[in-house]
């Protein structure tokens, strides 16, 4: 598949308006544009003939068509086709179009201020003699038009330059100059999504491609609606490696996906291998996978690529980059207790009938009863509010005492999560939860040990809930219904 540069027309046009003709100026920033070191360099004093200004490349955009340029041991060729520009050799390479243009308006639009006198006869004295890079472009019409690019002068501010379109030598700003000497890995795109963490949709984490994290927004069994995502309210379902807990991206924020906002591409490294073994790339060590509500990004990392980078490649590209290694920290040494959430069974108030909990240490019978004005409403702008009857083990109670022991009830969390073990006999503890639509949630908890209760989840593994957890709940219902 071929990669298009940029559009023929449309492209080349508008990024010539927006990058503007480049012109030597005595504000120049004085940058060299990749630092590359000249063969020979310029060191005495230089006669500069300020007598306005030379045109060393002036051609239509729309007429532009191949490019050439050989720097060293370095080919690059722009090849014209209607569809668009391609890098020869390099086709399905993702390539970056400001980049590309930047290069391509040289043989658009090119001008100097100063022309050094004489300099066509002292070839060697400008690096002339054996350019750093000679670039040539050919036009719609047949004609075309090469440049010479020489050594940088002293200050490293200035390359000397000739042209087939303009007799002499000339000075043109480094920056501009320095374009002459890119190479493919120049024209890489290294753009990537940028992945907003209030609106994680979909998270994913393979080891040495075997899937071993995987959360993803659910609409149908999430709790939270979809326009709370910006205060991270979004609720996203965990399918591994704990099916069906509740992930909530206020935690992920601070955990796995601490440096989410921070993540781009270092280095271009390689813009088309043939190897990727030796990157480690050819069974990424480690892939990630995000989605938000307006992109998607893939990373797949492979071996170190020193300095704190590791080698990586990003989406459908075929290029190998660098990225700092601490970026992807959180994703290679993550603990899913940081971010998930720890409730044994979490239920709104409004969507439960009645709880019940059967224990060594007592039963709690819970039942919301509707009774006159006292039912759940809903106001214009979405809200629910709850006025139903609490009925707590036989006796009506309300106001914040009830509210904070419901809250005690649904807050029961685990504390640490095991290994999945086959449970034998009765249960020591049940909770049961019957929900407005009929539902009946049943959750058993076994002895685990003196001081914990086993609670198994899924038959993929267990929840450790402290014994104390629960006869706190008991006691609290008996007082209250006292």
């Amino acid at each position: 598949m071929k990669k298009k540069l940029f559009p023929l027309l449309g492209g080349i046009v508008l990024l010539a308006a927006l990058l503007g003709i480049y012109a030597y100026s005595s504000s120049s920033s004085g940058e060299n544009g990749d630092g590359t070191e000249p063969t020979t360099e310029q060191t005495s004093d230089t006669s500069l003939v300020n007598t306005g200004e030379y045109t060393l490349c002036d051609r239509e955009a729309e007429s532009l068509r191949d490019v050439a340029i050989n720097s060293g041991d370095n080919t690059l060729s722009l090849k014209y086709s209607e569809d668009g520009y391609t890098v020869e050799g390099y086709e399905n390479v993702d390539i970056n179009m400001s980049n590309t243009a930047s290069l391509a308006s040289i043989f658009i639009g090119l001008y100097s201020d100063n022309k050094i006198e004489g300099a066509e006869n002292e070839p060697e004295k400008y690096g002339l003699d054996n350019p750093l890079a000679v670039g040539t472009a050919t036009y719609d019409d047949g004609s075309s038009v090469t440049l010479k690019l020489g050594s940088l002068t002293a200050d490293k501010q200035y390359y000397y330059l000739e042209s087939s379109d303009a007799e002499g030598v000339y000075l043109v700003d480094a920056v501009v100059g320095a374009r002459m000497l890119y190479t493919i890995n120049n024209l890489v795109d290294k753009n990537i999504a940028s992945i907003k963490p209030n609106y994680v949709t979909y998270i994913e984490v393979l080891r040495n491609n075997e899937s071993e994290l995987l959360l993803y927004y659910d609409e149908e069994n999430s709790n939270a609606n979809t326009n709370l995502a910006q205060y991270g309210l979004a609720t996203l379902t965990m399918e591994r490696p704990l099916e069906g807990a509740s992930v909530y991206p206020y935690n992920l924020e601070s955990s796995l996906l601490s440096t989410c906002s921070s993540i781009t591409l270092g280095d271009v490294v390689d813009a088309q291998p043939t190897d990727y073994a030796r990157y480690g790339l050819d069974v990424p060590r480690l892939t990630v996978r995000l989605r938000d509500n307006s992109g998607s990004l893939e990373i797949k990392a492979g071996n170190d690529a020193g300095d704190g980078n590791v080698y990586v490649m990003v989406d459908d590209s075929v290029s190998v980059f660098t990225m700092d290694a601490s970026l992807l920290e959180p994703f290679d040494n993550y603990t899913i207790t940081d971010f998930i959430e720890k409730f044994v069974a979490l239920h709104s108030r409004s969507d439960v009938s009645r709880v019940d909990m059967v224990s060594e240490f007592g039963t709690v019978n819970l039942e919301f009863r509707e009774d006159g004005e006292n039912t759940i409403t809903t106001d214009e702008s979405g809200a629910v509010q709850d006025n139903r009857l609490a009925i707590l083990n036989g006796k009506t109670v309300e106001g914040d005492d009830f509210a904070d022991f419901y809250e005690l009830l649904v807050g029961l969390s685990f504390d640490q999560i095991g290994e999945h073990t086959q449970k034998n006999g009765e249960p020591a503890v049940t909770l049961t939860y019957t929900l407005l639509d009929g539902t009946v949630e049943t959750t058993e908890f076994y002895t685990f040990n003196d001081n914990f209760y086993s609670v198994g989840k899924d038959g993929e593994y267990d929840m450790l809930v402290s014994k104390q957890s629960v006869k706190q709940i008991v006691d609290r219902a008996g007082a209250l219904s006292q």
